[in-house]
């Protein structure tokens, strides 16, 4: 079990939560500018209650959060990530759309024109 001391000394920053708690959390910069958010909530006693991971990218939009404990959630997507796969999709489409249209033949990942 974590101490006060050493969450204190692990996060860096925290801020006080309603019965005593706290929410720590250290923020790490990647090499391609985005920023990973680590995140704990503890009780009175130091116990952890949740701890998760937000990502943001480079113009600080929240991308990701991955959930970690209590329950392992995995990834999960922001609202602005699922758009930005969504037009991703839509752009594959079209070029497989416009390549099949012009008579080109699609062989694994690559666009084979006849």
């Amino acid at each position: 079990m974590n101490t006060r001391a050493q969450n204190e000394k692990k996060f860096g920053k925290w801020e006080e939560l309603p019965g005593g708690g706290r929410r720590y959390w250290l923020d790490v910069v990647g090499r391609f500018g985005w920023r990973a958010r680590y995140l704990k909530e503890v009780d009175a006693q130091e116990i952890t209650l949740r701890f998760w991971q937000e990502i943001y990218d480079e113009q600080g939009k929240l991308v990701e959060v991955h959930e970690k404990y209590p329950v392992d959630k995995g990834l999960t997507l922001s609202q602005w990530e699922r758009e930005s796969y969504s037009r991703q999709l839509v752009q594959k489409m079209q070029q497989l759309t416009w390549a099949r249209w012009a008579g080109a033949t699609v062989s694994g990942k690559e666009i084979v024109g006849r």
